[in-house]
């Protein structure tokens, strides 16, 4: 993304450092997955849990040996970890960790953009009462009654549309996450 045409809050999503934690978080979940089912012991999952780290400094060095940014990843995660290392990425492909953690951080714009439509929505709503009731009273000063159809139409229609928009960021959410489930039960499911 380009730093000055960017929102830092959307930027902040799209980092070289939020994509690794996301890739890391996914890791993680895949062995709490296989750690249920049977796959990944206690001790190991503790492990991974509580050490798992990265440098990204670290990994760009690895990268320029390996020249594969999911293996210079798993690699530095492995200097963190250590043994139960082992563990990481087990049954799972790069595209697997590298695809769902870009769906999370999809998912993470979406909600941000749902956040600031949300705003400009509450902005317009505020702007457009006021204005009606400057037509109002221009409409009460003329006696007439097209004004107050109009208006009441309208009214209408702005309680359509904020219905709709929440239908449409419940239904975006809903589907990242089934996608994101559904990666887990097939890989849950390819390595009993």
């Amino acid at each position: 993304m380009i730093e000055r045409y960017t929102n830092p809050e959307m930027g902040n999503i799209w980092t070289l450092e939020n994509e690794f934690r996301t890739m890391l978080r996914v890791e993680i979940l895949a062995c709490e997955a296989m750690n249920k089912l049977g796959i990944v012991p206690d001790d190991a999952l503790h492990d991974i849990q509580t050490k798992a780290d990265f440098r990204i400094e670290r990994i760009k060095e690895i990268e320029a040996v390996t020249n594969h940014d999911i293996i210079a990843f798993l690699t530095n995660v492995a200097e963190y970890v250590g043994d139960a290392s082992k563990y990481i990425h087990k049954g799972l492909t790069s595209s697997d960790v590298k695809d769902t953690a870009m769906g999370v951080m999809m998912q993470q714009s979406a909600d941000l953009l749902m956040k600031h439509l949300e705003k400009l929505h509450e902005v317009l709503k505020r702007r457009a009462a006021e204005q009606a009731a400057v037509l109002r009273q221009e409409n009460a000063d003329r006696g007439g009654k097209l004004v107050e159809a109009v208006l009441h139409g309208g009214e209408q229609q702005c309680q359509q549309q904020e219905q709709d928009k929440a239908r449409r960021g419940d239904r975006c959410r809903e589907q990242t996450q089934a996608g994101c489930s559904h990666m887990l039960q097939t890989q849950g499911n390819g390595l009993r």
